[in-house]
């Protein structure tokens, strides 16, 4: 006997768009379609540089479409892959309304949650915080602590709350690593002071004096690189430090193939840090701030060097020890990849398959 295929609405967003979660969801939208039948829906940006105005006369046409493909088709879930912040409760809370009037099961992925969003909030934010929580189906957060902070905002989701996990891509676990001739720090992200790329320039001198053949490589692009460069050049640091602009997939790979050490001081409130996982799964040696995700899954000592925010001297110091400790740099390699493995698709789809079958059986 053939047991129906479920069907889940899912937004993915544009593969094309920067950062790794557009790129995460592609890669999991086409493993769960060998499982389920999914069926794509629009409710985000489409590029990069949407206005105001823009965004919200395009999301009110994309909930009145997706109102009528519901009454028309009533798939068995919605996946929904969003934020919590101001902008996305904004968003997203007509979004569960209509999930909850048609009478489908709306699981909202969370990628990242803004500390402030778990406060106080003007009254009419909080109301919608407040309608959000209590009507979505299941919550999906990328740590142990974020759950805990949801569950201390409202504990009615206590049943309602899973951890869940991003995919790491097979050719980031695929790398095979030979270190480059000379000691080289690489950072990727996109250049806002909140992800540290300023943090780790400042280190760059305390660093050189411990190891004086060391170079930097920065990667990404965004709105603080040229405010990036002027320090550079003001510090005198050109021949140490190259910022290479925004990496495509091939691009990163080298860099992560070759460098000795992957430093991330963000103090951002990260979800999952795709480029953690990334150059976990490369097995390159971390040194990082204190995240959700960090705190929740890596050990200091086994999996990275922990530093404190805007702290670059302890930044240097941690760095220093690194790429002086040939030993350190292999024993890190080694555990890091094998951590990246529980986040290989197979493993990611099998937990999702899960959760999907969780919520049918708790709609019936």
């Amino acid at each position: 006997m053939n047991t129906r295929r479920l069907r889940v609405l899912f937004n993915a967003g544009d593969p094309k768009m920067q950062g790794g979660i557009a790129k995460h969801l592609h890669l999991l939208r086409l493993a769960l379609a060998e499982h389920v039948d999914i069926d794509l829906y629009s409710y985000s940006g489409k590029n990069d540089v949407e206005s105001t105005w823009k965004k919200l006369v395009e999301r009110s046409q994309d909930l009145f479409r997706l109102f009528a493909a519901l009454k028309r088709s009533r798939p068995d879930l919605i996946q929904h892959n969003s934020a919590f912040d101001a902008r996305s409760i904004l968003r997203d809370t007509p979004l569960v309304w209509i999930a909850k009037i048609v009478g489908v099961p709306l699981l909202l992925k969370v990628h990242g949650s803004h500390r402030e969003t778990f406060g106080h909030l003007a009254p009419p934010l909080s109301w919608l915080r407040s309608s959000l929580l209590k009507n979505v189906r299941m919550l999906g957060v990328l740590s142990r602590q974020e759950k805990a902070e949801f569950l201390s905002l409202c504990p009615r989701l206590q049943k309602r709350v899973r951890v869940v996990k991003n995919v790491i891509g097979q050719e980031f676990l695929n790398i095979v690593r030979q270190e480059s001739d000379y000691p080289t720090v690489l950072f990727i992200s996109r250049f806002v002071k909140m992800k540290g790329p300023f943090d780790l320039l400042e280190a760059v001198p305390a660093v050189l004096h411990e190891c004086a053949a060391a170079r930097f490589v920065f990667a990404g692009s965004g709105p603080a690189v040229e405010e990036f460069l002027f320090e550079v050049k003001r510090r005198a640091l050109e021949k140490c430090v190259t910022w290479v602009g925004n990496l495509d997939h091939t691009a990163t790979i080298e860099y992560y193939e070759r460098s000795w050490v992957f430093a991330f001081p963000t103090h951002f409130p990260e979800g999952m840090p795709m480029v953690i996982a990334e150059a976990m799964a490369a097995g390159i040696p971390i040194v990082t701030t204190r995240t959700r995700f960090s705190t929740s899954y890596m050990e200091e000592g086994k999996h990275c060097l922990f530093v404190d925010h805007s702290d670059p001297a302890s930044l240097g110091r941690a760095i220093c020890a690194l790429l002086n400790n040939p030993g350190m740099r292999s024993e890190f390699s080694a555990n890091n990849r094998q951590f990246a493995k529980q986040f290989s698709l197979d493993r990611v789809v099998e937990e999702y398959l899960a959760i999907y079958s969780e919520i049918v059986a708790s709609q019936h």
